[in-house]
């Protein structure tokens, strides 16, 4: 294995600073074990194998967390080729010595793994050549070590839609940084992956008082994940004003109640 330097300017840097203290180590672990061309065996058994040997906290189900964490703030970049997960570390500009990689590079054959409404725990398989071409379409069960591409095609999704609202409505794109990007990771670990690009579309196009009056940011749109897609699955939208009406009617509904029972109508 060469010998690897970090910069002096990963001290100062936002996207590490973002971390959390094991990511940031498992960042700095990843940059001596990756090849010489900035990739490595994604599986999170073989992650905390080769990272975190005699490290007993770290389990495998950790190692995924920890790089979920790093894709999010795009420190790494986790793709599948072949239905196994690899990793390519970002801005990678080490000079190789070998002369092919150990690892597949992210825009070869790779597959993409879709969620199937109704049926969360059945994916189905599309092999995406170059070309564009699908093939495939068997429905199997999930392959271990592809949780982390699911969330990264689920948060590129979400994304999508939200900016694409977002522009629609205020006619200037939304700014995109480590804060959005670890909100945007947030919102898709709440909903279901099929639903929350549409709930996030929903959100923009919502005219209540207080989300206009901070212009939708992605921080309101985490914080009342399950009531907005509540909102969108059922087409009622819940205002203070609407609240102040039900809340009202329970009250004259109880006062009818409680005078039935006085008079032994009840």
């Amino acid at each position: 294995m060469p010998t690897r330097y970090l910069k002096p300017g990963i001290r100062d840097s936002d996207l590490i600073n973002a971390l959390s203290p094991l990511a940031e180590t498992l960042f700095y672990r990843l940059l001596v074990t990756v090849d010489d061309f900035g990739r490595a065996d994604a599986r999170p058994a073989m992650i905390k194998a080769q990272c975190f040997p005699i490290k007993d906290t770290v389990t495998a189900d950790v190692a995924a967390e920890l790089l979920d964490e790093l894709s999010a703030c795009s420190l790494v970049q986790l793709y599948a080729v072949d239905g196994k997960p690899y990793l390519q570390v970002s801005k990678w500009d080490n000079a190789p010595r070998a002369k092919e990689s150990k690892f597949p590079p992210p825009d070869a054959v790779c597959i993409q793994v879709h969620t199937l409404a109704r049926k969360p725990r059945t994916v189905l398989p599309v092999t995406v050549t170059e070309t564009g071409t699908e093939t495939g379409t068997d429905n199997r069960e999930p392959k271990p070590g592809l949780h982390s591409t699911q969330l990264q095609e689920t948060c590129r999704a979400v994304w999508d839609r939200y900016a694409a609202a977002y522009a629609d409505r205020y006619r200037t794109p939304p700014v995109r940084n480590v804060k959005t990007n670890a909100l945007i990771k947030r919102f898709a670990q709440l909903l279901p992956a099929e639903e929350a690009p549409d709930v996030a579309a929903h959100y923009v196009q919502h005219n209540g008082q207080f989300y206009v009056s901070k212009m939708h940011p992605l921080e309101l749109l985490v914080t009342d994940a399950a009531k907005l897609r509540t909102e969108w699955a059922t087409g009622t939208r819940m205002t203070s004003t609407r609240a102040r009406q039900i809340d009202k009617t329970g009250s004259m509904l109880d006062l009818v109640a409680e005078i039935k029972h006085e008079r032994g109508e009840a």
